[in-house]
């Protein structure tokens, strides 16, 4: 039996790793999605064919979805871990975990203490040219490094409507 998410947040970070689960995890499948700026959440269920909650309590009360994908403002990602947390599904939040240590702990001891997985998706330290710039790092090839800066240019973020978190 496939594994079935929830996503909260369709916009571009959510969208990108709903499709993801839809279309390229067999053992997975996209049960629902959330998010209250309506035109994103419509769009999206529509493009994955995931049925439209109207709201996070709807998300997470659903029966058979075992997980959910935490893709919101970074300001939201510990209160909507720890509801998703007590409501007995396994999370994967998205980068950053929270904005402070104490929001952290909140999120790590709901999902301890509700017996579910915590993931954050720090995925960019799995990508080989980051695990080659550490070991050119470590290695000393550049000498001690004082101060390090990387930018990442993605071109996937498309425009929208004003009044969204932006």
């Amino acid at each position: 039996m496939a594994l079935g998410f929830g996503l909260i947040g369709c916009g571009a970070m959510g969208r990108e790793l709903g499709l993801a689960i839809k279309n390229r995890v067999a053992e997975a499948r996209l049960a629902a999605a959330f998010d209250p700026y309506r035109p994103d959440a419509e769009g999206f269920c529509a493009d994955s064919g995931a049925a439209l909650a109207e709201s996070l309590e709807a998300l997470l009360g659903r029966k058979h979805m075992q997980a959910v994908i935490v893709a919101s403002p970074n300001d939201l990602h510990c209160e909507q871990t720890v509801a998703a947390a007590r409501a007995g599904k396994h999370v994967f939040c998205e980068k950053p975990m929270a904005l402070s240590v104490a929001d952290c702990d909140r999120m790590i001891a709901a999902c301890d203490q509700a017996g579910v997985k915590l993931m954050v998706g720090h995925s960019m330290r799995l990508y080989p040219l980051t695990r080659r710039l550490l070991e050119v790092a470590r290695g000393g090839e550049l000498g001690e490094p004082l101060y390090a800066f990387a930018s990442y240019f993605f071109t996937g973020f498309r425009q929208r409507d004003s009044g969204v978190w932006h």
